[in-house]
């Protein structure tokens, strides 16, 4: 399951989860002609409390 928002006409949030507990997010803004900044980051929620 999955979401996107444009915050505005250049910067867009995604954000997903799947049945597996895992979670990512997205930022992405658009700073030139078709070039793109993107931020993105992902965090296995099972496994905060595990140690190594």
């Amino acid at each position: 399951m999955g979401t996107q928002h444009a915050l505005d006409p250049l910067t867009t949030i995604k954000a997903r989860v799947n049945n597996t507990g895992k979670v990512s997010a997205l930022i992405q803004h658009e700073w030139c002609l078709k070039s793109l900044f993107t931020i993105f980051g992902k965090v296995d929620t099972k496994s905060i409390d595990k140690r190594p």
